[in-house]
């Protein structure tokens, strides 16, 4: 099959004429079951897919199958969600599914399509004017715990190859807030330090990040808003959430750091410390979901209520030191105010 993909590519790239695969199009079309067609096909828009010169081939055998699975394997509920995206995108502006979002959505878990499908919803609500950026957020994170609490690994249980609440949080977070391909070297990096993109998930932040245009901080705590009103919170708290989950704190301080300068962007440090602290306790297993979610929206958002370690706001030249994160003193603060 590689060999074919492979001649198929060279005739194309040198000249010569593309073997033609019509007539196992059509057999596919008609008998999806069939191995031997399904790989035709994928063969067959391998090869047209090549004829961008920027493509690679295995780039081009993966995005043929996601096109196939698209098209033939989709479950009634799959293309449902698929035409609810497309109206949500459509009153957005934003862009709809491409066939390897509709593939890696196809083949998510039923929780993670619940999950999914929550955030489109309140995408829909942002949209509408019911909710702010922070309640986007906060509704989100909540949500998240929710879903990882109940489906998580119960503490007592011995079946070990089921995911932890604390896992199943930090996917859920990391399929929704997940900011867009970078490039090739931003990427690797961002896996490498434990972070990375998420395909489908990136298409729910995108929507978000055209709807909060200029009001990226509305709702929020100033002492974590950017400085730019356009950029998002979201996808800087599930990068730096995923990075101290997989890799420590340290290295979400230093992946902190590193992205941003306390002097320009105090509420990017601000965040990116807070998180590191939350992610890492989080994988220790001294934070359970909830209080994770509920910490984060406490220390985040506006409120009447009492206030977290650096205050209601306006916070100057403070909090930008990775000393002033600690765990016990925030989660004691924390629990304090919700009694």
């Amino acid at each position: 099959m590689a060999d074919l993909i492979k001649e198929s590519a060279s005739e194309k790239q040198s000249g010569g004429k593309a073997a033609d695969f019509s007539d196992n199009v059509l057999a596919s079309k008609n008998d999806v079951k069939q191995p031997l067609a399904k790989e035709t096909e994928a063969a067959a828009l391998t090869v047209k897919l090549n004829g961008f010169p920027t493509l690679e081939v295995g780039q081009a055998l993966e995005s043929g199958y996601a096109a196939l699975e698209a098209k033939f394997a989709s479950t009634p509920e799959d293309k449902a969600l698929f035409a609810d995206f497309d109206k949500l995108a459509k009153r957005t502006g934003a862009k709809p599914l491409d066939d390897l979002q509709k593939w890696q959505i196809e083949h998510m878990s039923s929780d993670q399509k619940e999950m999914y499908r929550f955030t489109m919803g309140e995408l829909n609500n942002l949209a509408d004017g019911k909710t702010t950026p922070a309640d986007y957020m906060t509704n989100n994170l909540k949500n998240a715990a929710r879903l990882a609490e109940a489906n998580g690994r119960k503490p007592d249980s011995w079946n070990i190859l089921q995911p932890t609440p604390g896992e199943l949080y930090r996917d859920y977070v990391g399929l929704v807030f997940s900011e867009h391909a970078l490039g090739f070297k931003q990427d690797l990096g961002r896996s490498l330090a434990g972070g990375g993109v998420n395909p489908a998930g990136s298409a729910l932040e995108r929507t978000y990040h055209r709807l909060i245009a200029g009001k990226g901080g509305e709702g929020f705590n100033s002492n974590v808003t950017d400085v730019d009103a356009n950029n998002t919170i979201t996808h800087h708290h599930r990068e730096v959430l995923l990075v101290a989950y997989n890799s420590g704190k340290f290295i979400a301080d230093k992946a902190t750091r590193y992205l941003d300068d306390p002097a320009k962007n105090p509420g990017d440090v601000r965040s990116g410390y807070f998180t590191a602290m939350v992610g890492s306790a989080l994988a220790s297993g001294k934070l359970k979901p909830t209080e994770a979610a509920g910490m984060t929206a406490w220390a985040y958002n506006k409120h009447d209520g009492t206030q977290p370690p650096w205050g209601a706001g306006g916070t100057t030249g403070k909090f930008l030191d990775t000393d002033d994160y600690k765990i016990d003193v925030w989660l004691k603060a924390y629990r304090a105010a919700a009694k």
